[in-house]
């Protein structure tokens, strides 16, 4: 859009009006839709300036009109599907949004899930691969154990074998100490039979 300065004459005097439009043409053919007076002079003042809000309302329906006669499976009306709603929210809220800054946005998002969800797969790998550690510890440790288990059990075992064999042993010695003992005792009673009868027999001889 260019903007021009359009000075033109009343009864009451000379004035100027600042008009957007497309040519000078089209910007003479506004000035007489909203003032009243003669043109004298159209001087250019900038170009490449924004429409105002009203030029983007018209814009977009004429847009829907030349999409409206594309028929329902035009390329360019599926291409444009949704950016004119968001043209007019941009003109009605003074926005600055667009179907391209929305797929960059979304790109963005699914960028940061799909770095997230790598992140996450690469921590799921290393607890798993950790996890596989810790369970082959813990496998050689019970092994480990085990073994222990299994040699005392076989010490156990050894030790109440040599604990039967003492104790017979043991057995075995008293009853010897036993029999020496009775023996001991006849023994002794028989000494002192004798003894009793070397008394009598002594006795006997005296008188």
């Amino acid at each position: 859009m260019t903007l021009y300065k359009i000075t033109y004459k009343t009864t009451e005097g000379t004035y100027d009006a600042h008009i957007t439009e497309q040519s000078e043409a089209a910007a003479r053919k506004a000035f007489k839709k909203h003032y009243e007076g003669e043109i004298v002079a159209v001087d250019f003042v900038r170009a490449n300036v924004s429409a105002t809000k009203e030029q983007e309302r018209k814009a977009v329906e004429q847009i829907k009109a030349i999409l409206a006669t594309l028929g329902p499976d035009s390329y360019t009306a599926t291409a444009l599907d949704g950016c004119l709603e968001i043209a007019e929210q941009n003109i009605e809220f003074d926005f600055a949004d667009s179907m391209k800054g929305r797929l960059e946005v979304a790109e963005a998002e699914v960028a940061k899930l799909r770095e997230k969800l790598a992140s996450s797969v690469k921590d799921y790998e290393a607890a798993h691969e950790a996890a596989h550690q810790v369970a082959d510890d813990k496998d050689a440790e019970i092994a480990r154990l085990q073994a222990q288990v299994e040699s005392l059990t076989a010490k156990k075992a050894e030790l109440l074998e040599s604990l039967h064999a003492a104790h017979d042993e043991a057995t075995k010695h008293w009853n010897n100490f036993r029999a020496q003992e009775d023996r001991a005792d006849a023994a002794e009673q028989e000494v002192i039979a004798l003894k009793a009868k070397l008394y009598d027999y002594m006795t006997a001889g005296a008188q």
